[in-house]
């Protein structure tokens, strides 16, 4: 029998080998295949739209070198968890393309927060330079969210009254439109309870959620916040993260029945030529990444749950109060979300992409295994890999 057919442990060594000798491969591998939440290409924004006035007038960030590298979410394997006083489980990197014509040559990167990171940042820049206040806000800004999904992207830098060209945020006119009906179902019950007087005047009600919507300041929003007695800082996080939560329910209806076709397939897959100690070492594997794709759906699915009731009882019972100790928590909550979204969506593409694996009967027990290495590297279940340069 061939070794490599049967070595599911030689295969994942063989894996971590390949990604530290052919590294600066993968970062045209990722940016190809990688889904919109995990991966921000502000180099390629530049190159198809560096000669537009409102990318040069309200550009994401104000250093050029910055504006023009890579954004990504990924896992912290423990090789580097030493770049941080603080454990983390995920981080945001960038990364400067050595050729940004070729990716395939790699570049170098660095993660946002990680000791030293001014010093090290300036490495990238022409000599000395200190980012502005802008750009620092906006780096932590992007680092504090769980993903980088254009809508949330867009929401949160209009919360925090940062003017962005809409050119850094692809959404399609029919999702937008999906997302705003989603929003607006849910914030009209609480525009009318809050409000009885214009229970009647359709017209204000809609006003009154645009507002919302878009963030826009007025007599109306400041009413809503003092109904909830809360700070003027502590409303504005809250909104924004009763929008992210909707949003991402919204989202789940989509990975729900994605998830649902996907662990089924997994779990139907049969590689050929497989020993009796490969075959354990196959399906330790794969019930570790199916653990890990259905406890994010189910986390997801209990915390959308838990939002549905308490706005229930606020709209049915009239229960301000109970309503205001969620907004309390919805940031957290948003969180939460978030970080079981981003699991499933990394999870789903990337069998999406592998969709010849999921084929019974297809697959030799070789390429299920690298396959699964390579998913497992990936989510940070097997992280023993250290790469300086993609």
């Amino acid at each position: 029998m061939n070794f490599q057919v049967t070595d599911f442990a030689a295969m994942q060594r063989q894996n971590r080998a390949r990604s530290r000798q052919a590294g600066v491969r993968d970062l045209d591998d990722m940016l190809r295949s990688a889904e919109s939440s995990r991966v921000l290409n502000l180099s390629r924004i530049h190159q198809e739209w560096g000669d537009v006035d409102a990318y040069a007038d309200h550009p994401l960030f104000e250093n050029k070198a910055l504006n023009r590298s890579i954004v990504l979410k990924q896992a912290v394997p423990p090789s580097e968890a030493y770049n941080f006083r603080k454990a983390r489980a995920r981080a945001t990197k960038l990364i400067f393309p050595l050729d940004r014509n070729d990716y395939s040559l790699g570049g170098l990167y660095l993660f946002v927060g990680q000791n030293n990171f001014s010093v090290e940042l300036a490495k990238h820049f022409s000599g000395a330079y200190r980012l502005s206040d802008r750009d620092e806000k906006v780096l932590q800004m992007l680092d504090e969210l769980p993903t980088l999904d254009p809508f949330l992207l867009y929401a949160l830098l209009k919360s925090n009254d940062i003017c962005v060209s809409e050119i850094y945020f692809q959404i399609t006119e029919n999702d937008r439109r999906q997302i705003q009906s989603e929003m607006t179902g849910e914030f009209r019950p609480l525009v009318s309870l809050c409000f009885p007087n214009t229970r009647q005047e359709s017209e204000k009600i809609r006003i009154f959620i645009d507002k919302i919507l878009n963030f826009s300041e007025g007599e109306e929003l400041a009413a809503l916040r003092e109904s909830f007695m809360l700070e003027r800082q502590a409303f504005a996080l809250a909104m924004f993260a009763w929008r992210g939560l909707i949003y991402y329910k919204w989202r789940s209806q989509a990975l729900k029945s994605k998830l649902a076709e996907l662990t089924a397939s997994l779990a139907r897959v049969r590689p050929s030529e497989t020993t009796q100690m490969s075959g354990r070492m196959l399906e330790l594997s794969r019930s570790k990444i199916l653990r890990m794709a259905t406890g994010a759906g189910d986390k997801l699915a209990r915390t959308i749950a838990r939002y549905d009731a308490v706005f229930a009882d606020f709209v049915q019972g009239q229960q301000v109060e109970k309503f205001r100790a969620f907004l309390k928590l919805a940031p957290a909550m948003f969180a939460s979300c978030g970080q079981s979204i981003a699991i499933l969506e990394h999870i789903i593409n990337f069998f999406e992409r592998k969709a010849k694996v999921l084929r019974p009967g297809a697959v030799s027990s070789y390429d299920f295994a690298r396959v699964l290495a390579e998913l497992e590297v990936e989510l940070g279940l097997d992280f023993q890999v250290k790469l300086r340069i993609w």
